[in-house]
């Protein structure tokens, strides 16, 4: 399953529509099961620092964070 999460700053034509489509045929073209679940999150600057600083101790704007997990969701059964 693929999670979208979109800020205010988010810029107006992004499509989250076509932006699942286009990360779906990705991650088929990279052999991931489709057991997977996914998060995306497109937030400001401002956001992102503060997650920059929680998880990573860096006090700046970042263009990406990834984390990893072998979670299981208990709903799904999906890892995350």
């Amino acid at each position: 399953m693929i999670n979208l999460a979109f800020g205010s700053a988010s810029p107006v034509n992004l499509s989250k529509w076509n932006l699942e489509e286009k990360i779906s045929l990705i991650l088929c073209q990279l052999l991931v099961p489709p057991d997977i679940d996914i998060t995306i999150v497109i937030k400001n600057d401002e956001f992102l620092q503060n997650l920059n600083h929680s998880y990573r101790n860096i006090d700046f704007p970042t263009d990406v964070l990834s984390f990893s997990s072998d979670t299981v969701d208990p709903e799904t059964g999906n890892r995350y």
